[in-house]
């Protein structure tokens, strides 16, 4: 098992795998690829990310409804707080599986 900080770095990379699907420009689209392999690191394997699918429509709402509840002054403590939730980290693995291989796959 992974620690809950590298289960949000998952999820985030999820996310960020569905962004890099849509309309982006070059600059919005390298940082969007370095985000995702500076997640490397640690138990987190290039294996594990690379397992990693891109978020659902559902999934993303989560994430974005728990970067609601953070803000600037509080270092994004709520969103983390949510996110590493063990139920909402458990409904999040439902809707996109790839996350526990992804955990399975980290050292």
């Amino acid at each position: 098992m992974i620690r809950p900080a590298h289960q949000s770095e998952l999820v985030l990379v999820a996310v960020w795998k569905r962004a890099l699907g849509g309309t982006l420009s070059v600059r919005e689209r390298l940082k969007l690829l370095e985000a995702i392999e500076a997640s490397i690191r640690g138990p987190v394997t290039a294996e594990a990310i690379a397992a990693i699918e891109p978020a659902c429509p559902v999934f993303e709402q989560i994430v974005a409804e728990a970067t609601r509840a953070a803000s600037p002054k509080d270092g994004g403590e709520p969103f983390f707080a949510i996110l590493e939730c063990p139920q909402v980290f458990e409904n999040l693995q439902r809707l996109n599986p790839s996350i526990g291989r992804a955990i399975a796959l980290c050292g």
